[in-house]
């Protein structure tokens, strides 16, 4: 189609629109045109008559909160009619019935799928630019009819559904005089209190909320905290033996409830067995499957299996006041995360663990309630029995919850739900006629609300864009312009063109205001200006503005010049305003590319005749991409009871977005996507006349400010301690050193002790048969016993030292780059379009996660479960290196390009890892193939098409070393191993040498153990550190591997193997030492290396302990990856049997500190590392290269830890 064609074809088309009066959205405004009901002054409260009370059916909590709030009006007031209302039959009762279905569909099988849907509509609704562009599916008009049919007087809902459309209806001035009021049913913030700007009065269900409400710009006087409506008889007691034994129940013994709302969500049998497998004493179970017949067939199936201290009771739908009192009898109450169940657990004060089985509002109640220590969330229904003993186990745990329900308890009141409809005020006011207009009132608070705006958005510059104005409802009026308007503040100042100026009787083109004067005067500007053009723009626009902050002075400067410089060409009569090459989107780009704002069409449509839309869009795609500047989206609302002659403000159309265009005119979409985008909000409601300040994204660039501060104070005094600790550890060692009290001299103290024994001397040596020695032998060791202690005791101090520096550098570190992550994630969600963002949503939950996980197993250190603190700090970088990795494609100016070489985050190479392991598994069932392999970077893939044919008939240890041979020859690795002489050569069948290496770097150390571990050696290690599920199932069967961790007994394993003869050498496989990131040497295991000798011993065999030390085997924070073109390790001397037994024999701990002694005097101490660990400032440096990838992080990440 030429241009020509296609020109007429648009203008045809927005012809036939114009004509035909197609709405753009469906307007509640539009709704039962004609006078309002005749309305009383706002705060006259008139005796009520009739309320209606709207709730929804879908669950049961919102009808049986209308039916409570019925009960207590007619108990104040017998003669008041009070009409329930289901506001699900003002919906399509097709799509109703589907939504239905798909609702609980969602939350029974994928109750992710409905927590992400969840949490897109409240993002949704807290960025629209009003309510009336929220999508909603109750028919405005027909509620409406129903209000007005029933001549309410009060209108309640217990929905906020039902609250969005009364609401609706409100801001379109159809609800006269008639006081509305919403009861808040859950305990999550969403976007509802923007609902409660729209109600007299919102009752909300707890005190905490109240803070967020204010914050969310809502006035004090338009919410209380009632609590939940609950039925009455919930306060009465129960004669707990007497109902028990009606119930046939055992009063003595203890009962737990199981009950789940109407639908019975969550899978009782799982529970049901969960908690039959875990309890041991006689229990019982009152399973209450309301509507949910499947699990009343499969529980009672169930109960014939269950042990007999198990009774279950399993019943179907049960009346409100009878399932109460089970609640009051019982010990423990499970019930889901909802908002009704939860709070009458509470307010009968029951000891409660609540399932998270919806996602969505129902997970974010729980972590309300589980901040507030009212109860306990159950992450893992088959785990349920776990969490029942352990709460049953904890007497005081159940008194804090008690507590806690006790204070909520107090606070119930819905007493002031019923006086709000006796006496409750009327807030709405109607607006006066000039309200808006042309020299006649304005709106109240405009200057305090943008006072507070520019607080939490400092910006140096603005570009606003206007919607454009019309008097009618239509989708294209010919009558108005339909482009909108644009303009740009410098600094303080708008300066905005007015088209009507006149040289020499007019001030100036541009006029130069205030963004208070722009959007809300009422005041003419000049001779010849359009108020609403000019000035006052919010009384019949919406608007948009992108906030700009970074800008030099010499930019702001050159944007004043160009102003003065269009304004001297307008005075000289050789400017003036031209709506195809000089309106206002032509000067406000002008004016941009002056301050170096240059955005061309590569940003965006670009056309022969320059529109405001256009300009804005290219502006906030260079903007958004340019790292330098800080960038956020505000939206300003249209006032929306303006008595303008423009009551409708239509986004603006470009003709050189016609299919945006078209798709925004003829009602397509509620918003555009534009305006979705803000995260602050100048907002106006009707009835009040007043402007609120809303805070979508809760951020604040002045609060922040102040919260980077204290947080970089924070830093820099941790910082100045970990340097401190290390420079006093570094004190210990020398001191250490100097007195003679290393593990290294402790070890010569021990070979020079007992030199004079002879080999059967030596195996009296921690006997009962000891005191058969001589004198002097005896002697001697007394004072090699006393040297021990004596060593041992500075060595437990050096290690405790070493241990607290690295928990609080490696702390110091995480919380660093969550910090960064934090700042630097707020940053994106401020400038890019949320589906931009909607990857970095995902990984800003997974790194907060890691973190949860790291913070939760911090104590772990150094002990059999440390492997879940090492994970979760490993992922928890690998995350968060992808996330700045992803940051960087974001900011055109600081794309990076990582070279060859530099490591691929962790995350990338787990996806090799499972790939790699399904290729293996088909290849051969090798599981020693598959041990290897998981271990591998990509590159040794190719390892197994030389060595397949004689893998299969290797042992484990054969397969091992072949394979870490053949991945040093790959990758082009010399391994240098020293000392392999000092191996003790073993001479009789009980004999045994234990090798107890630092382990540092998986692939790595399986080069370096290929070169000095016996063929037929016994590997000690967890195997769900090696391989996932069932592969790590199959490893901890193999001959040659003993499984350590989880309730296996591994020293039996071993002792089995060793007495069959299968092997006389053991490698521990981390015995403690697991590099972490910092390359520090962990502390050994705190009883298996002692155990597993005195047991050896106490079955005759004489343990030759063998420490070996690898020398720079670590890539910190990886798990993959090549460190060095050789790598070292030094088998170090042998602690003989004799020297064993005296260490073992102290104390369980001696023998671990002392062969971790022995590591970290072998391990270099120098400007980068204390005893092999890196020194924080190293580590920061390591961290910045591997995790952020380029210099630049910090100045991402806003500046945020900087400390030199």
């Amino acid at each position: 189609m030429s241009r020509v064609r296609y020109r007429w074809s648009l203008i045809a088309l927005l012809s036939f629109a114009a004509a035909a009066g197609c709405a753009t959205n469906v307007d509640v405004r539009a709704v039962a045109s004609g006078s309002s009901p005749v309305r009383a002054l706002a705060g006259e409260t008139p005796p009520p008559k009739k309320v209606v009370i709207f709730y929804s059916s879908i669950g049961m909590g919102h009808l049986s909160a209308a039916r409570s709030i019925e009960k207590n009006i007619k108990a104040r007031d017998s003669n008041v009619e009070v009409v329930l209302k289901d506001i699900r039959d003002f919906a399509p009762k097709f799509r109703d019935k589907i939504e239905e279905k798909a609702f609980w569909y969602l939350v029974k099988n994928h109750p992710n799928t409905f927590d992400a849907v969840y949490r897109s509509a409240m993002e949704k609704g807290n960025r629209a630019l009003s309510l009336e562009k929220v999508p909603q599916m109750y028919n405005p008009e027909k509620v409406l009819d129903f209000i007005k049919s029933e001549n309410a007087d009060v209108v309640l809902s217990t929905h906020y559904g039902s609250a969005q459309v009364v609401g609706d209806l409100r801001d379109a001035d159809k609800l006269g005089d008639i006081r509305t009021g919403w009861l808040h049913t859950d305990y999550v913030e969403g976007y509802f209190p923007r609902i409660s700007n729209r109600m007299d009065m919102s009752f909300l269900p707890h005190s905490a909320l109240e803070e967020i409400w204010k914050r969310a710009g809502v006035n004090e006087s338009k919410f209380v905290t009632t609590g939940m409506p609950l039925n009455p008889t919930l306060f009465e007691p129960v004669d707990r033996e007497a109902f028990m034994k009606a119930k046939g129940l055992d009063p003595n013994v203890k009962t737990l409830v199981l009950a789940s709302g109407g639908e019975g969500v969550g899978d009782f049998p799982a529970i049901v067995k969960s908690i039959a497998s875990e309890v041991k004493e006689p229990f019982q179970i009152v399973a209450v499957c309301a509507k949910n017949e499947q699990h009343l067939k499969n529980l009672n199936a169930l109960k014939s299996s269950l042990p007999k201290n198990i009774h279950l009771d399993v019943l179907g739908f049960t009346p409100s006041d009878d399932l109460l009192n089970f609640i009051k009898v019982a010990d423990v109450y499970i019930t889901k995360s909802g908002g009704l169940s939860p709070t009458e657990g509470f307010a009968i004060m029951k000891p409660m663990l609540l399932l998270d089985v919806y996602g969505g509002h129902e997970r974010d109640n729980l972590k309300f309630f589980e901040k507030l220590g009212m109860a306990s969330g159950i992450k893992d229904q088959t785990q349920t029995g776990k969490d029942v003993v352990k709460l049953l186990a904890d007497p005081a745990r159940q008194a804090k919850m008690i507590e806690s329900q006790s204070k909520f308890r107090e606070s119930l009141d819905i007493g002031k739900v019923t006086d709000f409809v006796f006496s409750g005020k009327n807030t709405y006011r109607m607006a006066p006629d000039d309200y808006g207009r042309e020299g006649g009132t304005a709106i109240d608070l405009s200057k305090e609300m943008l006072e507070k705006l520019a607080h939490d958005t400092p910006n140096d510059m603005e570009i606003l864009l206007s919607y454009a104005k019309n008097q009618r409802d239509l989708a294209f009026d010919m009558k108005e312009n339909p482009f909108g308007h644009i303009a740009i503040k410098v600094g303080d100042d708008v300066y905005t063109i007015n088209h009507l100026a006149v040289p020499g009787e007019d001030k100036a083109t541009l006029v130069k205001i205030s963004l208070d004067e722009y959007l809300f005067s009422t005041q003419s500007w000049d001779v010849h200006s359009e108020m609403q053009s000019t000035t006052g723009l919010a009384y019949a626009r919406d608007n948009i503005g992108i906030r700009v902050s970074g800008l030099d002075p010499k930019q702001k400067q050159a944007m004043l010049d160009e102003v003065a410089k269009v304004n001297a060409a307008w005075e000289k009569g050789t400017l003036g305003y031209n709506n195809k090459t000089n309106n206002c989107a032509d000067v406000t780009e002008r004016i941009l590319n002056a301050g170096g704002f240059v955005a061309g069409p590569e940003y965006g449509p670009k056309g022969k005749i320059t529109m405001p839309l256009d300009v804005f869009d290219r502006h906030l795609t260079k903007l958004s991409r340019t790292a330098k500047y800080e960038v956020e989206l505000v939206n300003y609302a249209r006032i929306p009871d303006s008595r303008s002659i423009y009551r409708y403000s239509k986004f603006p159309v470009s003709l050189g977005q016609i299919r945006r265009s078209l798709v925004n005119m003829l009602g397509l979409r509620k918003s555009d996507p534009l305006e979705t985008r803000a995260t602050k909000r100048i907002a106006a409601y009707a009835g009040d006349q007043t402007v609120h300040y809303e805070n979508i994204d809760h951020s604040s660039e002045g609060d922040a400010k102040i919260e980077k501060a204290k947080a970089q104070e924070d830093f820099d005094r941790r910082l100045k301690d970990v340097r401190e600790q290390e420079k006093n550890l570094e004190t210990m060692r020398t001191d250490a050193a100097r007195d003679g009290k290393t593990s290294t001299d402790l070890q010569k103290k021990l070979d020079d002790g007992l030199a004079g024994l002879t080999p059967a001397q030596r195996k009296l040596v921690g006997t009962d048969r000891e005191k058969e020695l001589p004198a002097g032998a005896r002697k001697k060791l007394a004072d090699l016993r006393a040297s021990i202690l004596d060593i041992d005791g500075v060595q437990a101090k050096n290690q405790a030292a070493l241990d607290k520096l690295v928990q609080d550098e490696l702390d110091l570190l995480v919380d660093e780059a969550m910090n960064t992550k934090k700042w630097a994630y707020v940053r994106l969600k401020k400038r890019f379009a949320p589906k931009d963002t909607a990857v970095f949503d995902k990984l800003s939950k997974a790194i907060d996660a890691e973190y949860e996980k790291y913070v939760g197993a911090r104590s772990l250190y150094g002990q059999p479960k440390d492997q879940t603190r090492i994970s979760a700090y490993r992922d928890f970088f690998a995350k968060v290196k992808e996330f700045h990795a992803k940051v960087d494609t974001m900011y055109e100016s600081e794309k990076i390009v990582e070279k060859r070489g530099v490591l691929k985050a962790i995350s990338e190479s787990f996806a090799n890892v499972f790939r790699k392991v399904r290729q293996v598994v088909a290849l051969s069932g090798d599981i020693a193939r598959v041990l290897a392999v998981v271990l591998l970077p990509e590159s040794f893939t190719k390892i197994f098409a030389r060595t397949e044919a004689d893998v299969k008939s290797l042992p484990l240890t054969k397969a091992i070393k072949r394979f870490g041979r053949n991945a040093a020859a790959t990758e082009r690795i010399t391994v240098v191993v020293k000392g392999k002489e000092t191996i003790p050569k073993i001479k009789n069948a009980k004999t045994i040498n234990l090798f107890t290496p630092t382990h540092r770097q998986a692939m790595n150390d399986l080069m370096v153990m290929a070169e000095f571990i016996p063929d037929d050696s016994l590997i000690f290690a967890v195997p769900e550190y090696f391989a996932p599920g069932p592969l790590a199932k199959a490893l901890a069967k193999t001959d040659g591997f003993v499984a350590v961790g989880s309730s296996r007994d591994p020293i039996s394993n071993a002792m089995a193997q060793i007495n069959a003869g299968k092997s006389q050498n053991i490698l521990i496989y981390p015995e403690g030492s697991v590099s972490i990131g910092l390359q520090e040497t962990r502390p050994t295991r705190t009883k298996f290396t002692t155990g597993l000798i005195k047991e050896l011993r106490s079955q005759g065999y004489t343990v030759n302990l063998i420490p070996v030390v690898y020398g720079n085997t670590a890539t910190p924070l990886t798990q993959n990856g090549v460190s060095s073109e050789v790598l070292t390790a030094e088998i170090k001397a042998p602690l003989n049997d004799a020297q064993v037994a005296l260490l073992a024999d102290t104390d369980d701990l001696t023998l671990g500190r002392h062969i971790r002694g022995i590591w970290l005097d072998n391990l270099p101490t120098d400007e980068r590392q204390l005893a092999g660990k890196l020194k924080v400032d190293v580590m920061r440096d390591e961290t910045e290269k591997f995790v952020y990838g380029t210099p630049e992080w910090r100045k991402r990440c806003q500046g945020l830890f900087t400390s030199p």
